[in-house]
């Protein structure tokens, strides 16, 4: 992980290739998180996306996972507009799903924070007609809804939420 700044160009693609083979072993890996992680942070756009295209059909048990929800969040903060759209589609398909899981959580915040506003909306719109249909919320779904409510500055979102407030700052529902 230190190495990869110092590395040639040459160097650093032979390690993007490899870590793309191996990709859901090495999100797994409790070490081989943060190499992950770390070349997400030092490739252009297109590393995340080939990542997004690894992980297809593994979005939502990668969420629910301790090191696999970091690396989604490092995704996000680093994919290049327009370039993973299926990769948001598939976070919002599960998203009621892996709101309720305590990893799983601080990634749908993070699409709530950073995600494209097409994708945040509908991601709320699914999360909010799941805890109409099943009931109040989990608690960790509160922590989301919550979060969207602090830290939103989109209009629809906000209206979306306003009706709800009482059940999700209410820590006893």
């Amino acid at each position: 992980q230190d190495h990869i700044e110092a590395v040639s160009a040459t160097t650093l693609l032979q390690w993007q290739r490899v870590c793309l083979e191996h990709a859901l072993i090495l999100t797994k890996h409790r070490h081989g998180t943060f190499v992950v992680s770390k070349l997400i942070q030092e490739s252009p756009p297109w590393f995340s996306s080939a990542l997004c295209v690894a992980f297809v059909g593994h979005v939502a048990d990668l969420a629910r996972n301790r090191r696999g929800s970091r690396i989604l969040e490092r995704i996000m903060e680093h994919h290049g507009s327009g370039q993973v759209e299926f990769f948001f589609a598939e976070l919002v398909l599960h998203s009621a799903r892996i709101v309720a899981d305590k990893y799983g959580n601080y990634v749908i915040q993070h699409v709530f924070e950073i995600g494209p506003r097409y994708w945040r909306r509908l991601c709320m719109d699914v999360i909010i007609k799941t805890a109409e249909r099943t009931g109040s919320a989990g608690c960790y779904m509160r922590c989301a809804l919550a979060s969207a409510y602090e830290n939103s500055n989109d209009l629809y979102i906000l209206r979306m939420l306003i009706p709800m407030r009482a059940e999700f700052l209410n820590p006893e529902s």
